[in-house]
């Protein structure tokens, strides 16, 4: 896979030659640098095969990446293709080739020309990458040839080194032995602590030190060899004796001991002594740690103080080694941060900074550490919080050479610097509202002449002045005033009330041109200066479209009082808050009426009907036309053509909507009956059609066998059997061919709609009882088990319903079975559930795939073409066992599995019968 690295300041670039090369070489990785700094990185982490690289860019241009990159040892072979805008630039190419570039392309990049160069460039560097292994090899054997004969050579010189040195140790070792005497004794003498040892038995003495006969004569006490603890320590001599038996246990131990004369504390190590592995002695090392633990003591108080203030200090304070872990924080850092005092120590505080804050933090860090005077020692710099969110905050740092670490202390700054930008954007918004606020705005001196100290482009515009005429001149010179009374009255208005606001007024331009303005004025100290500002805002073209307006609004009112339709307004609640005469005709009311004691919600036969024009209205743009039942105010019905259209104010509100009303009932009266009439047309057309498809379709079968067995008939030698037989095949096609011709009339009455309900009482057990016996044969004749189970005794299985109809779906469903069950069970039956009756047909048949459960229910459709041929049938059955359903207001469903049998449900109505033991009012009449 190649790997091309692509530098340039230019993203779109970036990803243009991105495209281009993973469109041409599909086994390609490209990796992107906006910066020639980010380039060099990846350039030493990635070793890409070919590097293109921009020859202008901010900072570092693509010369200097060039250059750094062919410094590289590793990268020094890598080509370097430049790319430029500037086709011609011979200067630059030179250099280019100087610095070690390989290749230049122009901008725009041809496709075929930039992959021939990423091509060339890649086998350039593999040729390069071979040259320098081979180079490689041949400088490791030339090494390791050099080692071997140079360790050979190291070899023979130890060997004559050792001989030598042999023969020199022999000398040298008495006069060591010697001299090593003479240096124990000076530095056992010579040292300040105590040295001595004691015999494994009674513990005497067995030598001693100067420091440990001085330490001894400061209390009196003479001591020489064979001296026991009790002679030595009469005090604590049995806590003595119980340290050199534990010396004798543990071999060696180290404990503080204060000596109860003098008050000094000694550091004491115990040591056994062995000759030839026996244990012989006791050796005591001793050393006076009373100064030390004072000054312990002394500094434990003055760090527990140090603790304190470092704790409870408000600003966040940091301790940090010079590799830049924390050692320390305290709670105000914490807060600030978000992390826990566990989580910190040890953590680099380069993971804290924002990257545009590190870079000048670690510039700062590396030259304080060695001592530059010139790092300041107060600085901002911003930081991420342990949750991710970004502050800013203020440092000071300072060094702590004695133990190696720095010291930070900070304090957040967010707020403050929030504060500043606000007060940078606000002072930017008022800038820009001045420069471009349609208003013509001028500053003015408070005196009372009222020079003109600024202005902006807009007042420039208005008055036709320039701002070199107007800056410095008196206001009383422009003459912007057209009406000499408005001096005073404004005059008056500043004097009243300090300020002026929205004062029409005519003005002046500098032509003679009138035009009208609103004139308003606030005082304001600016520099220490007492100023007028004054905006004027140009009303010409609003006043001329106000009057324009009102012509309108007057042509507006008499097109709605005098339209042949009816329009009103409407707020989004109900309320009527404007209606026209036709409105109040088509609704029998007076405007009067309308206004003030109707309400829309009450003039709609289905309220729900307006609720839903007016959220269909919301959502689109322009008119929503909408036909409703309307009920006027002597309760008539009348159809309504509503068109609906929303009004916007000047705030983008919508405060009302506009309808226009059209009374059609009488045109629909007339459409509707005209609808009707060819629905029937339609329907008789349709019923007849469907009626010859279904006898064309399911008749021709039966009919072939009852004309072919007919023929048979008129044979003179036919058998009596054989007449028999051929009789029987013909009454049962002509049965099959009455059941099917009267299934296909019944679906086609049930398409035609014309298909009705005769219910009645019904015993719904009885229903079940005929059905089993009608087939109790035929299950015993195809050794079938065949079962039946009611829910209800006979007195409760009383019920209104269609007998022949609910009779008829069940022996459908019986008789389909029958038909595709070959061994195996039938069971059927019924159970209550809440108000409804839930028939169930049980077989163990071939079964139905999933995909066929719902075409089953179509007409002529049955589970496959197979079956269909091997089963016979029309494939009406279950369609019109269906339609017979729902018209009982029940539904039908299916259960099954292909080759694992079927289990068909009839849910209907459980309406009970008056005579039915369950109903309520049979027992109230029975009681």
């Amino acid at each position: 896979m190649k790997k091309i690295l692509a530098i340039d300041d230019n993203n779109s670039n970036l990803i243009s030659l991105e495209a281009l090369i993973e469109d041409a070489l599909p086994n390609s990785i490209v990796y992107k640098a906006l910066t020639g700094i980010k380039g060099i990185e990846l350039a030493i982490e990635k070793d890409p095969d070919v590097i293109l690289l921009d020859v202008l860019m901010p900072g570092m241009d693509g010369f200097e990446v060039c250059q750094l990159l062919k410094k590289d040892e590793h990268l020094k072979d890598t080509p370097i293709v430049f790319l430029t805008v500037i086709k011609d630039d011979k200067e630059s190419r030179i250099k280019a080739l100087e610095l070690g570039a390989d290749a230049f392309l122009s901008k725009p990049i041809d496709k075929t020309e930039l992959i021939a160069h990423i091509k060339a460039m890649g086998k350039i560097k593999a040729r390069n990458r071979q040259k320098q292994t081979k180079q490689e090899k041949l400088s490791e054997l030339v090494a390791e040839r050099t080692r071997e004969l140079e360790q050979e050579k190291a070899t023979m010189q130890n060997l004559l080194n050792k001989l030598k040195i042999e023969n020199e140790y022999r000398k040298l070792s008495n006069k060591a032995l010697f001299e090593s005497r003479i240096l124990y004794n000076a530095i056992v003498n010579g040292t300040n602590d105590l040295i001595w040892s004691v015999d494994h038995t009674s513990f005497g003495l067995l030598s001693f030190n100067d420091s440990f006969r001085d330490y001894f004569k400061l209390q009196g006490v003479q001591i020489k060899l064979g001296d026991c603890p009790k002679d030595l320590f009469v005090e604590e001599y049995q806590h003595w004796q119980e340290m050199y038996q534990r010396a004798l246990r543990e071999g060696s131990f180290n404990i503080e001991y204060q000596t109860p004369s003098i008050k000094r504390i000694l550091e004491l190590n115990f040591n056994t002594l062995y000759l030839n592995d026996i244990i012989f002695g006791i050796s005591v090392f001793g050393k006076d740690i009373t100064e030390r633990k004072k000054a312990e003591t002394k500094l434990l108080n003055s760090e527990e103080k140090f603790r304190a203030i470092f704790k409870n200090n408000a600003n966040a304070i940091a301790i940090v080694n010079f590799d830049t872990t924390i050692s320390m924080v305290n709670e105000a850092w914490c807060e600030i941060s978000g992390y826990s005092n566990e989580e910190v120590i040890g953590m680099s505080w380069t993971q804290l900074v924002t990257p545009e804050a590190l870079q000048y933090l670690k510039e700062y860090n590396s030259r304080r550490l060695l001592y530059s005077n010139d790092v300041p020692d107060k600085y901002e710099f911003s930081f991420f919080r342990k949750d991710g969110e970004k502050r800013y905050g203020l440092m000071s740092v300072s060094m702590i050479h004695s133990i190696n670490k720095i010291a930070t202390s900070s304090i957040d700054i967010t707020e403050q610097k929030q504060k500043e930008t606000e007060l940078r954007i606000s002072l930017d918004k008022l800038s820009k509202i001045f420069a471009s606020s349609p208003s013509g705005i001028s500053i003015n001196d408070f005196s009372s002449e009222y020079p003109f100290l600024e202005c902006n482009e807009m007042f420039e515009q208005m008055f036709g002045y320039t701002r070199d005429e107007i800056i410095g001149t008196k206001l009383e010179d422009l003459r912007i005033l057209a009406d000499p009374d408005d001096k005073e009255k404004i005059l008056l208005e500043l004097k009243e009330n300090n300020r002026l606001r929205n004062f029409e007024h005519r003005f002046r331009k500098k032509d003679g041109e009138i035009g009208i303005g609103l004139l308003s004025m606030e005082q304001i100290e600016l520099n220490n200066k007492h100023c007028l500002i004054v905006s004027n805002l140009d009303i010409s073209m609003r006043k001329k479209a106000e009057e324009a307006l009102i012509d309108r609004e007057i042509q507006y009112r008499n097109l709605f009082k005098n339209a042949p339709v009816g329009i009103f307004h409407s707020t989004l609640e109900g309320k009527l808050l404007k209606a026209n005469p036709a409105i109040a005709n088509i609704l029998g009311y007076s405007i009067d009426e309308l206004i003030n004691k109707v309400k829309t919600t009450q003039i709609y036969a289905d309220p729900e009907i307006r609720v839903q024009i007016i959220e269909d209205v919301m959502k689109q743009d322009g008119f929503h036309k909408k036909e409703v039942v309307w009920i006027k105010k002597d309760g008539c019905h009348i159809i309504a053509e509503l068109t609906v259209r929303k009004v916007f104010d000047s705030l983008n509100e919508i405060p009302y909507l506009e309808i226009f009303v059209e009374d059609i009932t009488e045109k629909k009266k007339i459409l509707d009956e005209l609808i009707i009439a060819k629905e029937k047309a339609e329907e008789s057309d349709r019923l007849k059609t469907a009626f010859l498809q279904n006898i064309s379709h399911e008749v021709r079968t039966p009919m072939n066998a009852i004309v072919g067995f007919s023929n048979f008939l008129n044979e003179p030698d036919l058998l009596s059997e054989e007449r028999k037989e051929f009789t029987d095949i013909i009454v049962q096609n002509c049965n099959q061919l009455l059941s099917i011709i009267t299934d296909i009339v019944t679906i086609a009455t049930i398409e035609a709609g014309q298909e009705k309900l005769d219910e009645g009482e019904t015993n719904i057990n009885m229903i079940c009882k005929s059905i089993y016996d009608h087939f109790l044969s035929k299950s015993q004749k195809q050794c079938l088990a065949f079962h039946y189970k009611t829910s209800l005794n006979d007195k409760d299985a009383l019920i209104i319903t269609d007998e022949i109809k609910i009779k008829q779906v069940l022996t459908n469903m019986v008789s389909n079975a029958f038909k595709f069950t070959q061994k195996g069970s039938i069971n059927f039956g019924y159970t209550i559930k809440d108000n409804h009756i839930e028939f169930y047909i049980k077989d163990t048949g071939i079964g139905i795939p999933s995909d066929k459960q719902r075409e089953i229910f179509n007409r002529f459709q049955q589970v496959e073409n197979g079956s269909t041929r091997q089963f016979g049938g029309s494939g009406l059955g279950l369609s019109i066992s269906k339609a017979y359903v729902e018209l009982l207001g029940g539904t039908i469903r299916v259960v099954s599995e292909s080759g694992k049998g079927s289990e068909f449900f009839v849910t209907i109505p459980f309406n009970k019968s008056y005579n039915s033991a369950n109903n309520p009012l049979y027992q109230q009449f029975k009681n």
